[in-house]
């Protein structure tokens, strides 16, 4: 053995590859050998297995090519038709040992034979595959078809299109060709959907232009009637029918129906239903019905349109202030109505002096001593009852010792027949000479308590000619008689006056019929009201308004409540309603105006009669506001002037949109969906992803690098493949990738979550994959291995060379955005397994294919050990050796898929004796595993194919 190691350093490359094939029986790779021995690998790595002819100073590089990958096992359709050699014997068991043969570069080990290609060694040139070991026309991929045409793996043949997300915009693949079934009338809104002769396809159906009102004459030319529905009549758009309360009065298609009917007094109902209008009076058209609007003062009190306003509410005591409101006649008059409000007329010899009209003429102006001859003449007759006979005073009954001799009512009951010579006991009787007057009768002389004043007998306390002595007479005082009282002088006021300042010198001063501040009596003075000023009438308070102003509801308290300047449910009267047309009366300066039109009117005549007589929604002439016009081709929709939009299109801020798709204008005008949102059947919607079905899944670029990071969303994504593991999920977005090789694949949301996620690999768009290698994990919603992350999700398997689908689905709950996470790593075409934490020590037997190099030169068949690691994972030294523990020169390298970290080894570092000169051409790695979520794998290799058996001492984080 140290004899043949000696020898190993000083042979040429070409001469080790003979002697390790004598070694083999069969033509097989070197034999398994006991550890390297002596002192050669003490100062130099290996040379004669580098490509080079010493490896004095520079490291095990890798061969000119390594074996492709997916070369796992040989299968049947990689042999050559030819066969093999005639004489049975194998002719190759490595690609290097087809060189020169006219049968084909590739070596098909399975039987040993050089064949032009096989599966996993597709060499064919660009138009042609491999096939049964032959090289024949036919593409493999996309990349083998010119310009934008693509491979259909079913025929093998190039053509213009598989599926429909292939083409662009609102194209489809029909036949293998991208055609527009919008506008294809051989293929109207579907493959093969043909057209009848003459029709064209519009905007994906067929269109008879002559009839269809959304292609009138042209595609595209759609019909569109403002208030109503547009009907295609000869290519030339017409007016189909008008929406309820309008109509077509000016037969114009362009301003279609124009005219709004229940509210237009010259087409009311319908087109020329003109509404017609009486005397003193308005016409007016509410809810599709004539009507009038009475001029101010007059009413249509008999509902009848033709005749007006025939009754002047001013006048007519049948309908006094508003029709129907009758003035009651009263006891003693007749009904009047004066400008609005109801008085009496009152019949002879009556009067209303109360001022009451319910109550009519309650005074007889021939016999009220109160109102003798008129309202307010009172009778005052002195020592009587008063009387009025035939509107004059008269005395009614004279006091007791009093009579009326000389028959003037003016001074009542004149003479004193108790104590009167001339008139003792009555009128006329004279007492006999040497006799008195006393009580009323004649005697001799004057009884006791009296006393004889000037031939009569007189009681000194209480005669106003004697008062206190004789011939002391009492004064008269104005609207007043004498009074003597206890021998003291004193006044007796007249009925209805009053010695109110206590001072008879003045008399009895004061009317307290009609004095505000004695009405009645002495003192009660009448309080002042709002908007009036106070009044005594028949010692009674009363009010008197203020000009402008109205005791509307007859109660004092509140004063003049009205003001009839400007209250129109009382304008200039009480009683007298404003009642205008489309708008919100108002009085001002006791006449009726227009205070406010309803929305969609305007008082465009200035005439309040009329009240708002114009449609400002639909009026051309008066579209919005009084006097503004359309332009020609614009028509009044709404009060604004708009153009003439062909349907579905509205007429927007000067734009023909479409309400139900235009994002700006969504369902209304100016009604804008959110940033990212569209607008379907007139409401915002948030689109779905563009990888929503598994036809348009986003294709992961792998050739990027091991690592790629995607921001992913399953906002409004629709449910198209149940998960295989903890129920079928929501929502799902789909992701393809395609591996030229085997390798580790990994994928999470642990990062940034964003919502429940669930995470599953499928081999096809309806077929989620189960565990295809043991501690693998293909469907997860709980944190992948226990990684402490409610909502995340976190997979990872083996994967062969081939297409592949990740599937990001919604577990639970709403959708949302998240950070996906992928990783890839080359494992090679030999065992894998996963690589526990801690120490351990892993063993095997590498054969086969090379699957995957390194920078180290590893390029013989290998075997991989995996793992994958958290967010909350920490760095950690890995350290793996197959010193003293394989008999062949081989290589290690772990990978990470962050890329970070990458390390491989050749030959084991050489040290002191006795370890250094132990490990030789093995192989002895240190490494620093990144922190955080990813996979990992640790591979063992041989250097220039070197292959066998190995155990691996290795401590991973």
């Amino acid at each position: 053995m140290a004899a043949f190691l000696e020898a190993r350093a000083h042979l040429p490359w070409l001469a080790l590859a003979l002697l390790g094939l004598s070694a083999c029986p069969g033509g097989g790779g070197p034999a398994v050998q006991a550890p390297d021995s002596g002192p050669l690998d003490s100062a130099t790595p290996d040379a004669a297995l580098d490509s080079t002819p010493a490896d004095s100073a520079a490291p095990d590089t890798a061969p000119a090519q390594d074996v492709p990958p997916g070369m796992d096992t040989a299968s049947a359709g990689d042999a050559s038709t030819d066969g093999p050699p005639s004489d049975g014997a194998r002719e190759c068991a490595q690609h290097r040992d087809c060189e020169g043969n006219p049968r084909g570069l590739v070596c098909d080990a399975a039987r040993g034979v050089c064949v032009q290609c096989s599966t996993a060694e597709d060499t064919c040139p660009s138009g042609t595959r491999c096939e049964a070991g032959l090289c024949v026309p036919g593409c493999r991929a996309d990349g083998d078809c010119p310009g934008m045409t693509r491979c259909d793996l079913s025929t093998r043949r190039c053509m213009g299109c598989r599926a429909d997300g292939e083409c662009g915009g609102a194209q489809a693949c029909c036949a293998g060709q991208c055609l527009d079934t919008q506008g294809d009338a051989r293929n109207c809104g579907a493959c093969g959907r043909a057209c009848p002769a003459g029709q064209p396809c519009c905007n994906g159906a067929c269109a008879a232009l002559a009839v269809d009102a959304r292609n009138c004459g042209a595609c595209g030319n759609a019909c569109g009637v403002a208030n109503g529905e547009a009907a295609c009549v000869a290519s030339r758009c017409a007016v189909a029918r008008c929406g309820a309360g309008f109509g077509d009065c000016d037969l114009d298609p362009a301003t279609g129906c124009e005219t709004p009917v229940t509210a237009d007094p010259a087409n009311c109902g319908r087109c020329s239903g003109r509404c017609a209008v009486g005397p003193n009076a308005t016409a007016t058209c509410t809810a599709g019905a004539c009507a009038v609007v009475c001029n101010t003062g007059f009413g249509d009190c008999d509902r009848g349109a033709g005749n007006g306003c025939e009754v002047d509410l001013r006048a007519a005591a049948a309908h006094c202030g508003a029709c129907g409101a009758a003035c009651p006649a009263g006891a003693n008059a007749s009904a009047r109505c004066v400008a609005g409000a109801c008085a009496a007329q009152c019949n002879a010899g009556f009067g209303d002096c109360d001022g009451a009209a319910p109550n009519g003429c309650e005074a007889r102006l021939d016999a009220d001593p109160r109102n003798c001859g008129g309202c307010g003449t009172t009778c005052a007759t002195p020592h009587a009852t008063p009387a009025c006979r035939a509107g004059a005073c008269a005395v009614g009954t004279c006091e007791a010792g009093f009579a009326d001799c000389n028959g003037m009512a003016a001074d009542g009951c004149e003479q004193d027949t108790r104590a009167d010579n001339a008139n003792c006991g009555r009128c006329g009787q004279r007492c006999p000479a040497g006799q008195v007057c006393a009580a009323g009768a004649c005697a001799t002389s004057c009884p006791a308590g009296q006393t004889l004043c000037g031939g009569a007998c007189v009681d000194v306390t209480r005669s106003v000619s004697n008062c206190g002595r004789c011939g002391n007479a009492c004064p008269v005082g104005t609207n007043a008689m004498a009074s003597c009282a206890g021998g003291a002088c004193g006044l007796a006021c007249n009925r209805f006056f009053g010695d109110c300042d206590a001072a008879g010198g003045n008399g009895c001063e004061v009317s307290l019929l009609a004095d505000v501040s004695h009405c009645g009596r002495c003192g009660n003075r009448c309080a002042a009201r709002a908007n009036a000023f106070p009044r005594c009438a028949l010692g009674a308070c009363d009010l008197t308004c203020a000009a402008g102003f109205a005791d509307c509801n007859g109660a004092d308290a509140d004063g003049c409540e009205v003001a009839t300047a400007m209250d129109p449910r009382n304008c200039a009267a009480c009683g007298a309603v404003c009642a205008l047309a489309n708008a919100t009366p108002a009085c001002r300066a006791g006449a009726c105006a227009v205070g406010a039109c309803n929305a969609g009117f305007a008082d465009c005549n200035g005439m309040a009669a009329d009240g708002c007589e114009t449609a400002t929604s639909a009026n051309p002439s008066n579209c919005g506001r009084c006097g503004q016009r359309c332009s020609a081709g614009q028509v009044c929709s709404g009060g604004a002037c708009t153009l003439l939009c062909p349907r579905p299109r509205t007429p927007c801020a000067g734009a023909c949109v479409d309400l139900q798709t235009d994002p700006s204008n969504c369902g209304a005008c100016g009604r804008a969906c959110l940033r990212g949102q569209s607008c379907a059947a007139g409401v915002c919607a948030t689109p779905p992803p563009a990888n929503d079905r598994c036809a348009g899944a986003t294709e992961l670029n792998l050739a990027a690098g091991p690592t790629l990071t995607v921001s992913a969303t399953t906002v409004a994504a629709a449910h198209d493949l149940d998960a295989p593991c903890l129920g079928a999920g929501l929502g799902d977005v789909f992701y393809r990738f395609t591996l030229t090789r085997r390798e580790l694949v990994y994928a999470d949301t642990l990062a940034s979550p964003g919502f429940n996620s669930k995470l599953f690999f499928a081999s096809g768009c309806a077929s989620p994959i189960t565990s295809r290698t043991a501690g693998d994990l293909v469907c997860d919603n709980v944190g992948g291995i226990d990684c402490a992350v409610s909502r995340g999700s976190q997979v990872f398997t083996i994967l062969p060379a081939g297409t592949w689908y990740l599937v990001l689905s919604v577990q639970s709950g709403a959708a949302g955005a998240a950070t996906l996470t992928f990783q890839h790593l080359s494992v090679g075409n030999g065992r894998v397994a996963a690589l526990r934490a801690g120490s351990s020590t892993p063993s095997g037997t590498t054969s086969g294919t090379s699957g995957t190099t390194s920078a180290c030169g590893g390029s013989g068949p290998e075997d991989a050990y995996w793992w994958v690691t958290c967010p909350a994972s920490a760095s950690g030294a890995l350290s793996a050796s197959t010193c003293l523990r394989a008999s062949w020169d081989t290589v290690l390298y772990v990978r990470n898929g962050s890329g970070v970290g990458d390390a491989c080894n050749n030959d084991a570092p050489v040290g002191p004796p006795p370890f250094g000169s132990l490990c030789g051409d093995r192989s002895s790695l240190s490494a620093t595993i990144p922190a955080g979520a990813g996979a990992h794998a640790l591979l063992i290799d041989g250097f220039s194919g070197a292959s066998g058996a190995y155990t691996i001492g290795v401590t991973r984080p």
